[in-house]
């Protein structure tokens, strides 16, 4: 009989935790690695984030005005409001799925990057009310 199955079953007869149940239960706390759930990130210059999951996406709309391109995505839970310029690629990675962190750039920065870049100058994240 092997030395770690001996003390296993003068553990349970004594009716205590064996040190590797101990560690297997530590080890559960976590997984080991990330699953399949996608979510993504939104990024506010004040630090906030928030976090949403796809799986509950129902909609997106992108519309201009101007030089602003508008992106609209119904959560069921979240509204979210992404405005800014040359978003149009980040609309067609939104229908797969793609973006895991979107940030809101800083307004002092805004201004210095070039015109043909993509560029978020707002976010807003809102409650979806028409779902209650």
């Amino acid at each position: 009989m092997s030395h770690d199955l001996r003390a296993k079953i003068e553990a349970l007869q004594a009716n205590k935790k064996s040190t590797t149940d101990i560690n297997a239960h530590e080890q559960d706390k976590k997984y080991a690695s990330a699953g399949y759930a996608r979510n993504v990130c939104f990024s506010l210059p004040t630090g906030q984030e928030t976090f949403l999951n796809y799986a509950y996406l129902v909609a997106g709309v992108i519309s201009n005005d101007d030089d602003n391109v508008q992106i609209q995505l119904t959560f069921t839970s979240h509204i979210v409001t992404i405005k800014g310029v040359g978003l149009h690629s980040l609309f067609h990675e939104f229908l797969d799925h793609i973006p895991r962190f979107v940030a809101q750039s800083e307004t002092r920065y805004q201004e210095l990057i070039d015109e043909n870049e993509q560029v978020i100058t707002q976010i807003t994240i809102e409650q979806n009310t028409s779902q209650q």
